[in-house]
């Protein structure tokens, strides 16, 4: 599945968005229009903790939210967290 761990284009989609969002604000502005834009990305993992650490070679929850992968199962601590509506 994610062989190449942390190195994986569908885990590295939340670095790449960023490049995407500035090219829309930067259209947007050229547009006159001035609405502020964020793009986001995470993973919601199915699949357990402990069945993905030999493949991304570590069990820390930081680790793995910094890369924006979260595990269904921890999902009472990153809803808050990470969505939150304004």
């Amino acid at each position: 599945m994610y062989d190449d761990g942390f190195k994986n284009e569908k885990i590295k989609l939340h670095e790449h968005i960023k490049e995407i969002e500035v090219i829309l604000a930067k259209k947007l502005k050229d547009k006159g229009v001035k609405q502020e834009i964020k793009l986001d990305s995470y993973i919601i993992s199915e699949t357990a903790l402990k069945d993905v650490k030999s493949i991304f070679h570590t069990n820390s929850l930081d680790e793995y939210a910094k890369h924006h992968i979260v595990f269904n199962e921890e999902k009472e601590k990153y809803i808050g967290k990470y969505w939150t509506i304004n």
